[in-house]
């Protein structure tokens, strides 16, 4: 597991409660999270990674699972 892909599952266990196996195919819905929950995780992950996440992101770089979701927040950061 990535680095960013376990402070996402932290992220996720700490704030959200979720529990399980979490993967970086573990989809957003797999995890539990609707539409709202989705939409708090990523301010959480605004804020507590300092990185900006537009929202024609989530839909141009298909940004479904928690994997695409840490490869962006990398490529992010590396830009």
């Amino acid at each position: 597991m990535s680095d960013t892909l376990a402070k996402l599952a932290g992220l996720l266990r700490e704030k959200f409660d979720v529990e399980g196996d979490l993967r970086s195919d573990s989809t957003f819905e797999d995890i539990g999270l609707d539409s709202l929950d989705v939409i708090n995780f990523l301010f959480a992950v605004e804020e507590t990674m300092a990185v900006k996440v537009p929202d024609e992101d989530l839909v141009t770089h298909e940004i479904e699972t928690l994997g695409r979701l840490a490869e962006y927040l990398d490529a992010r950061r590396a830009a």
